[in-house]
């Protein structure tokens, strides 16, 4: 079995390669990203779960180059960094992205299409993490790299300040623990080769939509 960290490949055809020498030796592929495993992003993904009817827009703000998390080997570009969040928040809403296209105002955005959700990437040279605003009918709700949770409207006092960086650790721990349960039972790992399939697909959409200047079909 194999831990990998994104990106899992630079194309399809690797990909493709890669899941079939791993399905003939019956070997599972899973992904490290303990962002995932993150105490606030699953307390954040909790708060979204009970008003998902809700959610209309997203806004993420990422590093153009760096992530923020020490603990993660540094991302391909912009896109790179961007996959692992759009990817997040693909498994927070249980919806994968439709269309993607890209926008030039000063720096690269992306407008991703969630069956009817909108998301609008855009990238910040100037801050080493990111953040993520969901907005909606009676809804406001905002994450960012530090572990600042900002709560919904009708929840009074539902700020939450989680800086404590024992909590990454722990999220490591949590993704390797993942790792190993699959190693002794055989299931599927919590963050696996779909994850990494759609970094792919973002990142090859990414480049053609720039070179088309049209939307993309992930």
């Amino acid at each position: 079995d194999v831990l990998t960290p994104f990106p899992l490949a630079k194309d399809y055809e690797e990909f493709d390669a890669l899941q079939k020498q791993s399905n003939l030796s019956d070997r599972r592929i899973a992904m490290l990203d303990p962002l995932r495993f993150w105490e606030p992003v699953q307390y954040f993904s909790s708060r979204i779960q009970s008003r998902i009817g809700s959610v209309r827009h997203i806004e993420l703000i990422v590093n153009q180059t760096r992530p923020a998390e020490s603990y993660l080997p540094p991302a391909d570009g912009f896109t790179g960094n961007a996959a692992r969040l759009i990817r997040l928040i693909s498994c927070i809403l249980k919806k994968n992205p439709s269309g993607l296209v890209t926008r030039h105002n000063n720096l690269l955005e992306l407008e991703v299409d969630f069956n009817g959700i909108s998301l609008l990437c855009s990238s910040d040279s100037k801050s080493d993490g990111w953040s993520i605003v969901i907005t909606g009918e009676n809804l406001n709700i905002s994450l960012n790299s530090e572990g600042i949770l900002t709560g919904i409207n009708d929840i009074p006092g539902d700020d939450r300040d989680v800086r404590d960086e024992k909590l990454k650790s722990e999220a490591l721990a949590k993704n390797i623990g993942d790792f190993i349960t699959v190693i002794r039972t055989r299931k599927e790992p919590e963050i696996n080769a779909l994850d990494g399939m759609s970094a792919i697909a973002l990142n090859l959409a990414a480049v053609e939509s720039t070179n088309e200047v049209n939307i993309q079909s992930l």
